[in-house]
């Protein structure tokens, strides 16, 4: 073993029991939070049986949540190559080199919510049979509803999608010359996977730091995503049988609780926060020490 790549010696999170409970527990609680929880009655009430079957189970597998999540994550990694940014140094490596972070974060977010708002406007011109339509819902709204409706179906699509990363990102760090995390190189299979084996993976050159992107990039701005989707659902659910035109005028008007907007106000400002101030988590751990794997992702 190399001196710049050490068995590692230090388990964190109960070392490999608690690797392995992570990588179960963490997507079970994620599913069954949906499956136990229903609009009417709330969440697990005593007199409620959940729905375990296998024909559920197997509703929350869909191709379309696949290929949006795909989508979501490949439109990101455009964002960032295409658009513009500062290039900043990042912290002194172990090796003694430094490597170059494109800084546009901000931008792409501001550009995200563009393209999304361009999208739920044009969407009935472009993709005109893309979304189902119904006549209490503006079709402006159609794409988010559709993402608060399918909110299960596309977490376990993200799931599987992480899953699957994770796992070619442990294989792809066996290569020759991969710098590891200190804490990931315990030549454990199962810890290793979920800890993360390399620090800087860039399968696709310096122009893409994948643990960099993901960061910040996809989960982050689709947590955004979630919370005016959620809104759009709630608003449609609140003037389901009130006279909608359709217009930003009138859906103001309507509105949703205030609980629901101060919420989805206060994530998002936190979320704008970081895209802003994306330069200084060039210092943090996660970027100077943690690998990347299953528990970054």
């Amino acid at each position: 073993m190399s001196v710049l790549n050490p068995v590692s010696k230090r388990f964190e999170f109960l070392g490999v029991p608690g690797a392995i409970s992570f990588v179960i527990l963490v997507p079970t609680i994620i599913i069954s939070v949906h499956l136990l929880c229903n609009n009417d009655i709330g969440c697990l009430p005593f007199n409620y049986a959940p729905n375990f079957s296998l024909s559920t189970l197997s509703s929350l597998l869909s191709l379309n949540a696949f290929l949006a999540i795909i989508a979501w994550y490949v439109l990101h990694i455009v964002l960032h190559i295409v658009l513009p940014g500062e290039w900043v140094d990042g912290t002194e490596l172990r090796n003694g080199k430094k490597l170059k972070y494109k800084i546009n974060a901000f931008l792409c977010f501001l550009s995200t919510i563009a393209i999304g708002t361009g999208f739920s406007l044009a969407h009935t011109k472009i993709f005109p049979s893309l979304f189902t339509t119904s006549a209490n819902i503006p079709s402006k709204l159609l794409p988010l509803v559709w993402i608060a409706d399918n909110a299960p179906q596309l977490g376990v699509a993200a799931i599987i999608f992480s899953n699957v990363q994770a796992l070619i990102l442990y294989l792809y760090s066996f290569r020759k010359n991969a710098l590891l995390a200190i804490g990931g190189n315990t030549q454990i299979a199962v810890y290793d996977f979920f800890i993360g084996r390399e620090l800087n993976p860039r399968p696709f050159g310096d122009i893409l730091d994948l643990k960099y992107f993901c960061e910040l990039r996809p989960g982050l701005v689709g947590w955004a995503l979630l919370d005016v989707s959620y809104l759009a659902k709630q608003w449609t659910i609140l003037n389901e049988n009130g006279a909608v035109d359709g217009s930003w005028q009138t859906m103001w008007e309507l509105g949703v609780s205030n609980s629901a907007f101060l919420v989805a106000v206060m994530q998002i400002i936190y979320i704008a926060d970081a895209q802003y101030f994306e330069k200084s988590i060039l210092s943090t751990m996660d970027i100077t020490t943690d690998g990347f794997g299953y528990f970054s992702l």
